[in-house]
């Protein structure tokens, strides 16, 4: 068997192993390839663009920070990209940044949102009438 043949085959048994169980964990959160994820959202003329790797450890700040990133993107043609390792966190702050936007428009923002597939539609129904775009990725 020649390598190339060897390695699609090892390449289709790992696809065909890893969707067989449908109970096995999700992947850890990796920051690296969050970024990865993250950026390959952004399309390349937009070489500026608003970045929030939301910590826990900042409690109520990571809400203020981001409502102000959420206006300085509004302002303009921006991508504004949230990700962080806890779901959870990273949905509420952005709950809590939009309701610190008393009526702003966002329109003509893009906003880069890595969550889990269970918050897709919470983080979609949340962001309905506010005239940005959203990309979510599905990361873990």
């Amino acid at each position: 068997m020649s390598t190339p043949i060897r390695f699609a085959g090892l390449i289709m048994l790992g696809l065909i192993a890893g969707c067989g169980d449908a109970s096995a964990p999700l992947p850890a959160y990796d920051s690296r390839t969050a970024f990865i994820l993250a950026g390959l959202e952004v399309p390349p003329e937009h070489r500026d663009f608003l970045f929030f790797d939301l910590d826990p450890a900042e409690g109520e700040a990571a809400a203020e920070n981001l409502a102000n990133g959420l206006r300085e993107a509004a302002s303009g043609d921006e991508y504004l990209v949230v990700l962080g390792p806890d779901a959870a966190f990273n949905r509420t702050t952005l709950n809590a940044a939009l309701a610190r936007q008393s009526g702003r428009s966002l329109a003509g923002m893009t906003l880069v949102y890595l969550g889990p597939a269970a918050h897709r539609d919470s983080v979609g129904n949340h962001l309905a009438g506010r005239e940005l775009s959203l990309r979510y990725v599905v990361y873990p």
